[in-house]
């Protein structure tokens, strides 16, 4: 038998074997539940023309020599109630932004610059050609299927979140 994922917390990465009213199988042997309170996301990749005004973000950027942010990886989120806003430093040199768009100017050729606004303040990202945008929207436990590619938050065997990798 297969084994179950049990570590409280555990990030479970795969592709999906099976999916049967019980869970999900991995196609590396790894097994978790699904329960109606999964919360199942959809990552779609996008481009920089993707991102508009009024869109929720968080920004994975380092602060370039003339203080503009230099954006990693940007994801979009559908509005969310209690979405912690602001800046936080995480690893290395990198810095969080979870901020709205204010106003973009970008190409998906050659990226372009954004304002985006938090807890009264204001930033400038700038953007390249090898910044990662990400769209993530609501999904259901009937997205995910045979062959997709997901992560899932796993505590003692049970997902309490999974992302679809379109």
């Amino acid at each position: 038998m297969a084994a179950l994922a049990q570590s409280a917390g555990t990030t479970v990465s795969g592709t999906v074997q099976s999916v049967s009213d019980d869970g999900v199988t991995l196609s590396d042997g790894q097994i978790f539940t699904l329960t109606p309170q999964t919360r199942v996301t959809i990552v779609t990749p996008a481009t920089a023309t993707d991102l508009e005004p009024g869109s929720f973000v968080a920004i994975t950027a380092q602060r370039g020599g003339d203080g503009v942010l230099e954006a990693r990886l940007i994801r979009t989120f559908p509005p969310q109630g209690g979405t912690r806003e602001g800046q936080f430093p995480m690893d290395g040199e990198n810095i969080m932004t979870n901020a709205t768009i204010d106003d973009a100017v970008v190409d998906s050729i050659v990226g372009g610059e954004m304002t985006v606004s938090f807890l009264g303040e204001t930033d400038r990202v700038r953007l390249t050609p090898a910044t990662i945008v990400e769209i993530r929207s609501q999904g259901a436990l009937a997205d995910i299927v045979p062959g997709d590619n997901i992560s899932a938050s796993v505590t003692d065997g049970v997902a309490t979140t999974v992302s679809v990798n379109q």
